[in-house]
């Protein structure tokens, strides 16, 4: 027989569908602060070897108007060098704002078409289409528990009441449902589904879900454990954990809990 926090955290709790994410890339900073460096170190390069053509011609050279002559031919290409070194920064900057631009346009068009993703992952699974809901996730995202939830909510009659748009938060996708079912017209109370998606490659890579019942909830489940544990062995057998039966799980709980509420009255007169 399962343990009563257990079943709670497997009703209420999250569950994991897990893959890895690409590494990002390199941070447009970086590139321009190395790109400035290396202008630098190329600008040096330069001026040492001026100075020595100026020396060795200075060395050579006794005529101070040659030494002049020399030095201005010296000044000249130092500012040809400078000006090669700077349409070199100029070009290399302008190419790293280009690069950054490129990648805030493509993180903006991925994240609608995150966005847009997870919104049909919501129509699919509050209309009952595991077909599409599996379409929706990558290869090998495990789909067991998500697909689970939706046989269990479909079977206690889930109604959206509230569908709130998702939205991004940091690196997921976060879609609050609000709904009503047969647990709460049962015991008086309306709960909020809460979906966190992990996308990769506009594909599903890994989602959790938590919901918000009230208290009472665990108090329904306590009433099962102490008595009908029937349920927990036969058709609830490792719900959320790998059952292959969760539409009977659902309808047997569901009943469960108008048997709960008439005990719960009686307790009360």
């Amino acid at each position: 027989m399962l343990r009563l926090k257990n079943v709670a955290r497997m009703l209420a709790g999250s569950f994991l569908l897990s893959a890895g994410l690409p590494a990002s890339s390199q941070d447009p900073e970086e590139t321009y602060s190395n790109n400035i460096q290396s202008s630098t170190y190329n600008s040096t390069n330069d001026s040492s070897t001026s100075d020595r053509r100026t020396n060795d011609s200075s060395t050579s050279d006794g005529s101070t108007s040659d030494n002049g002559t020399h030095d201005r031919r010296t000044n000249d290409g130092g500012t040809g060098d400078s000006g090669t070194n700077n349409g070199t920064n100029s070009r290399n900057t302008s190419n790293t704002i280009n690069s950054s631009r490129n990648n805030n346009n493509n993180e903006g068009s991925n994240h609608s078409s995150n966005k847009s993703t997870a919104e049909e992952f919501i129509s699919a699974f509050y209309s009952w289409d595991a077909t599409q809901l599996k379409r929706l996730m990558a290869g090998d995202a495990d789909a067991v528990a998500i697909l689970y939830y939706q046989g269990w909510a479909e079977a206690a009659n889930y109604k959206v009441k509230l569908r709130r748009p998702c939205k991004i938060e940091t690196n997921e996708i976060v879609c609050a449902i609000t709904v009503t079912d047969d647990f709460g017209f049962a015991m008086g109370y309306e709960a909020t589904d809460t979906f966190r998606l992990t996308l990769n490659r506009n594909k599903i890579a890994a989602v959790t879900f938590s919901g918000d019942d009230p208290t009472i909830f665990q108090e329904l489940l306590q009433w099962i454990t102490d008595k009908h544990p029937d349920i927990l062995t036969g058709p609830c057998v490792n719900m959320f954990a790998g059952g292959t039966t969760p539409a009977a799980c659902a309808r047997a709980v569901a009943k469960a809990a108008r048997d709960f509420m008439t005990d719960r009255g009686k307790a009360i007169l």
